[in-house]
């Protein structure tokens, strides 16, 4: 059973679905901008005059996240919440699990009925990634 794979991929979308090494390529300036990879391939694709389908990277969760949480896992859920429209504060997507991401995965779970702690299980996790833009029926 093949993969599906975007068309443009950066370091971690690669590393993610088995392809290649990680690191952190354009993701300090997404976070500086509050860009992800779809704005990339949403922008590429406008001028080509082309629409892209969305396709969503799922990262497996291997475990629970919560506040001072560090690393890739903790990086994908970041950049997922930003994708959706919340907030992580000043220091966006970094990897690191503090209060602006607590907070932010708090209002997520707020606005999807889940149970809120703070912490990202296999519930929120896939809620989070479950969910696109176009689901989104915050105002």
């Amino acid at each position: 059973m093949g993969k599906q794979v975007p068309v443009i991929l950066c370091h971690q979308d690669s590393y993610q679905l088995g392809l290649g090494s990680n690191h952190a390529d354009v993701y300090h300036w997404f976070n500086k901008y509050n860009k992800t990879m779809e704005n990339v391939r949403n922008d590429v694709a406008a001028l080509l005059g082309q629409k892209v389908e969305s396709v969503q990277i799922m990262p497996e969760l291997t475990r629970i996240l919560r506040f001072k949480s560090e690393g890739d896992d903790v990086l994908s859920m970041q950049q997922r919440l930003i994708e959706l429209g919340y907030n992580l504060g000043p220091y966006g997507a970094d990897g690191d699990f503090g209060e602006d991401t607590e907070t932010a995965v708090m209002k997520f779970q707020q606005d999807n009925n889940l149970y809120i702690d703070g912490e990202v299980g296999p519930d929120t996790w896939n809620a989070l990634f479950g969910k696109t833009k176009q689901d989104d029926s915050r105002p």
